[in-house]
């Protein structure tokens, strides 16, 4: 599946997004687009730093955008802990270095979705739009 590069970002009503990546850069621009666009985030450098909040606020988090190459834990090592721990967790695992092996990791696991990078707004809005309201048509 993939988001349509023309189609209109898709806005979000207050849903909470645990956002997982090493470079700030990303978490910076991400978090003001998410923020502009509706929805709240948390941003976490690290997995370590991630699993502890979602322990903490699981029951609050809609969907977990990470990083799939990250330092210490990468994103499929915290994929498997946060899927062992909340089987209904929501999942968007993005990546600029994904192998065919662990796209097909991640698909074993049940993560709802794989975003490539790069990727622009309209799409990053679209998929997690996606993810959050599985059925529904991005608006």
């Amino acid at each position: 599946m993939n988001a349509p590069r023309d189609a209109k970002p898709s806005s979000g009503n207050g849903e909470l997004i645990l956002m997982v990546d090493d470079e700030k850069s990303v978490l910076d621009m991400a978090s003001i687009v998410f923020e502009l666009s509706g929805y709240r985030v948390i941003a976490a450098d690290n997995a370590m730093l991630a699993f502890e909040i979602y322990e903490k606020r699981r029951k609050d988090i809609d969907v977990v955008l990470l990083d799939l190459a990250m330092p210490i834990m990468d994103g499929i090592q915290l994929s498997h802990i946060l899927v062992e721990i909340d089987p209904g967790v929501k999942i968007i695992v993005s990546s600029g270095q994904a192998t065919p092996m662990k796209e097909l990791e991640l698909r074993r696991l049940g993560i709802q979705y794989f975003l490539p990078k790069p990727y622009n707004v309209t799409q990053l809005l679209t998929v997690v739009h996606n993810v959050i309201h599985p059925g529904e048509t991005a608006a």
